[in-house]
This record gives structure tokens, C-alpha cells and sequence, in this order.
């Protein structure tokens, strides 16, 4: 008889602990979902200032560069950038990225008021070179960004 009693205050004593880890668990998931909710909060924002530089380096190809609605564009994509990934990225987006989309435009505009001869074949050649120097930014961007945008657990 005294073996059939042990048997329930062991189930009960067991009842305690057995719940006190299935609520651990519950919880432990529930902050993996939170972090990996984090993690793709943060991918689709960080993506769209990735996006944002990839679209102003193609509009940096057409004739004349990027339009002044495309530039301001790209600075209201990107302005949150230092938050987001860190001061190193907000600066090569500011002084690499735009820097050269606005010498594309420059060069464009230089071009565009050249007189015909040998002035306009050495500003054609500049702009190609400032098109082409943008252009070369693809790999670098994907290079610098590619870090904060791996969706590793």
C-alpha cells in the first residue's frame, strides 16, 4: 500500500518541474521569434538603402547622370544609414556613392556646353571614365553591405 501512495505524490512532485520547462521552452522560442523577427526588420530596411545605391549607380549610366529628383531620392533612402548599419557605410554612401553620381552630373553638364572639336572628345572621354568609376561601385557595394545582409542563424 505504501507503494501506491508514493506513486502519486511523485507524479505530483514531478507535475511542478515538468511545467516549469515546457514554460522555459515556450519562452526560449518565443525569443528566437522575436530575434528573428529582428533580423528581417532589419534585412528589409538595410535593402532598401543596398536597393537605393544600386538604382542611383544606374542612373548615374544615362546620358547626364542622375535627375535632381533621382539624388534627392537616394538622400532620403539612405539618410538612415548610419543607424542602421554604421558610420562607415553612411560614409561610403555620402562621399563614394554620391560623390561620384554628382561628377557624372558635372561631367554631363561640362560636356553638354563643350564646344566641338578636341574639348568635346576630352569630355566625353572624362565623363565615360566618371560613368565607368561609378559603374566599378557595384562590386564594392555588394562587398560592403553583404555583412548586414546575411539572414544567418
Amino acid at each position: 500500500m505504501t507503494h501506491c501512495t508514493t506513486w502519486p505524490s511523485t507524479l505530483t512532485a514531478l507535475l511542478t518541474p515538468t511545467i516549469a520547462a515546457i514554460v522555459a521552452w515556450i519562452y526560449f522560442r518565443q525569443w528566437k521569434t522575436a530575434q528573428n523577427k529582428l533580423k528581417l526588420d532589419l534585412f528589409d530596411k538595410r535593402v532598401l538603402i543596398f536597393d537605393a545605391a544600386n538604382v542611383l549607380i544606374l542612373n548615374s549610366q544615362k546620358p547626364g547622370g542622375a535627375t535632381t529628383e533621382e539624388m534627392a531620392r537616394f538622400l532620403a533612402s539612405t539618410s538612415q544609414a548610419k543607424w542602421l548599419f554604421n558610420e562607415e557605410i553612411a560614409r561610403y554612401l555620402r562621399e563614394v556613392i554620391y560623390a561620384k553620381a554628382i561628377q557624372v552630373i558635372r561631367e554631363g553638364a561640362e560636356l553638354s556646353v563643350a564646344d566641338s572639336g578636341e574639348a568635346r572628345i576630352e569630355k566625353t572621354k572624362t565623363l565615360m571614365e566618371a560613368q565607368n568609376d561609378i559603374l566599378n561601385q557595384f562590386a564594392m557595394l555588394e562587398k560592403k553591405f553583404t555583412p548586414f545582409l546575411k539572414l544567418i542563424h
